[in-house]
């Protein structure tokens, strides 16, 4: 069995859960592909390029599996799925979708390839953090209290944070490339750090959000993203001035 993923944290994830297959993000199969198959990977920063060439040689190496699994399937772009469906040639594909959980406007699962549908409840641990994160992504977020699990630490950074903090994880909402998050200074070693969309489809019992005055687009799909991370608290870091003109945000403040 194949595992794919659209990051490589989520595919570390799913190897300690299912030690039998094979879990790769799909920039990591792509790579193992070419290299399997003797086509050096020259693409690099051209991940589309590199997925695509990667499909294109998927059966040479003697790869198909007999059944693929695509994790995160909101976030995989069309090349994506052009690999994995070479990958399943000759098996079952199947993909774990959350609608909730899409990022990128222009991705979508291709629903015609799927003969079923199952719909599973979904269960979030901490139901007051997720009604505060979709009041983010409401037209009318209303002025209702944050819950007791929401915290924020204005003209605080993460580092001050994570102090006194043991099982977290830090997370920016600027991209992995973006030198100015905080992702590229990150420097202690008991707190890991990453970008919102890297942690996609992961959790931890406490979240530090930061970063939040260096996002110039979907300010509100990115803190939902990252709060809902969240299993027992969230923290949102930031200068006093977001906090005061935030929609949602600013009750919370003391």
């Amino acid at each position: 069995m194949l595992v794919l993923s659209a990051t490589e944290r989520l595919a570390g994830w799913w190897a300690t859960r299912a030690p039998e297959a094979l879990c790769r993000s799909i920039p990591s199969l792509a790579r193992l592909v070419l290299r399997r198959t003797g086509a050096p990977p020259e693409l690099d920063e051209d991940w589309d390029g590199l997925v695509r060439e990667a499909a294109d040689h998927v059966l040479a190496g003697g790869d198909g599996w007999d059944a693929v699994v695509v994790d995160g399937a909101s976030d995989v772009s069309d090349a994506g799925w052009e690999l994995a469906e070479r990958a399943a040639t000759g098996g079952v594909l199947w993909a774990c979708v959350d609608p909730l959980r899409r990022f990128w406007p222009d991705r979508a699962v291709p629903r015609s390839w799927f003969d079923e549908v199952h719909s599973l409840e979904t269960v979030y641990r901490s139901p007051a953090l997720l009604e505060t994160a979709q009041r983010f992504l409401a037209d009318a977020p209303g002025e209702d209290a944050l819950p007791d699990s929401l915290h924020l630490a204005p003209d605080r950074t993460p580092e001050e944070v994570v102090q006194n903090l043991d099982d977290a994880v830090v997370l920016s909402l600027r991209g992995q490339r973006d030198a100015r998050g905080l992702v590229h200074h990150w420097r202690d070693e008991r707190i890991p750090a990453e970008t919102f969309l890297r942690f996609s489809g992961l959790e931890a019992p406490t979240v530090v959000i930061g970063d939040v005055d260096l996002v110039d687009d979907r300010l509100d799909d990115r803190l939902y993203l990252a709060i809902t991370r969240a299993t027992t608290t969230a923290i949102v870091c930031g200068p006093r001035g977001f906090f005061e003109h935030n929609e949602v945000l600013y009750g919370g403040l003391s």
